[in-house]
């Protein structure tokens, strides 16, 4: 089995690839402050402080079961946007390869790629805020806190 061989690609410098990935969070910053806008704009349009079903939406997205679907759906859909170039990269020049044939990352690639990164996230991010509800005796101490 012959396999092609690595093709002589240059590597990005760090600064590159840091203003690459500077013009990709600018530009999802502003989409998003531009939605939250729009929404805040048609809801304040119709004349009323909160828009139908939001209390509704909370609890949707405050269940376990959408909370695992949502993720998922998140992994596999950067599963298949790894390799592709954003806007940042396009501006840079630069892009994502396989460093053993220098052609597209495959697909078993972009899985490890995006659940290492998931798997880092999972064992960085804060542990989930305790409840009230379990833990009762805590009431007054965050009334005193909040106070101070």
């Amino acid at each position: 089995m012959t396999r092609n061989r690595r093709r002589d690609l240059p590597v990005a410098p760090i600064r590159r690839r840091l203003l690459a990935s500077l013009i990709d969070l600018a530009l999802t910053l502003l989409g998003g402050i531009l939605a939250i806008g729009a929404v805040a704009g048609v809801i304040t349009m119709r004349g009323r402080k909160d828009a139908p079903g939001v209390s509704s939406l909370n609890r949707l997205t405050s269940s376990k079961r959408v909370s695992i679907a949502l993720r998922v759906f998140a992994f596999v859909l950067n599963v298949l946007l790894t390799g592709r170039r954003g806007p940042g990269s396009r501006i840079v020049g630069t892009r994502l390869v396989d460093a053993r044939t220098g052609g597209p990352v495959s697909l078993r690639q972009a899985t490890l790629r995006a659940g290492s990164r998931q798997g880092w996230l999972f064992l960085v991010s804060p542990y989930p805020p305790v409840s009230l509800k379990l833990h009762p005796d805590l009431h007054p101490a965050l009334k005193f806190a909040k106070s101070a």
